[in-house]
């Protein structure tokens, strides 16, 4: 009934569009990196396979939901390329980011390195923001 609604009904079909783009974005590489932040070795495991198993269960959904291969086949290679470009520019801030807020809590640096990689966080967070809202 899924693949039905997704034709007959522009909301469902628009949310699964949407939905089927932030699969797309989502850097399963860049998630591990975050998780890694994490101080225990057991938790940064537990975030990073809920993340990917959360991840693998809705692209799963979206190929159940969208049952037209052709479409899904031909959607997915103008997305990709579309990204790509974007990706280019966002993955390294994404890496950035993770050096940046790990220095900001290391307690070993001086109070001064700290805030200045917490100076430096903010500035990818506004470039990472910038980059998402400008490329969808």
């Amino acid at each position: 009934w899924s693949s039905s609604m997704h034709d007959s009904w522009p909301f469902f079909h628009n949310f699964i569009s949407g939905v089927q783009m932030s699969i797309f974005k989502a850097d399963m590489q860049v998630a591990k990196e975050y998780a890694r932040l994490c101080q225990d070795p057991i938790t940064e495991k537990l975030v990073y396979d809920l993340i990917n198993n959360e991840h693998k269960t809705t692209q799963s959904q979206i190929l159940v939901t969208i049952q037209d291969s052709k479409l899904l086949c031909r959607q997915n290679i103008n997305l990709r390329n579309s990204l790509k470009l974007r990706d280019t520019y966002l993955t390294p801030l994404n890496y950035m980011q993770t050096v940046l807020l790990a220095r900001s809590r290391d307690k070993k640096l001086s109070e001064e390195d700290r805030a200045t990689a917490k100076g430096s966080l903010l500035r990818t967070i506004k470039a990472i923001a910038s980059a998402i809202r400008n490329t969808g």
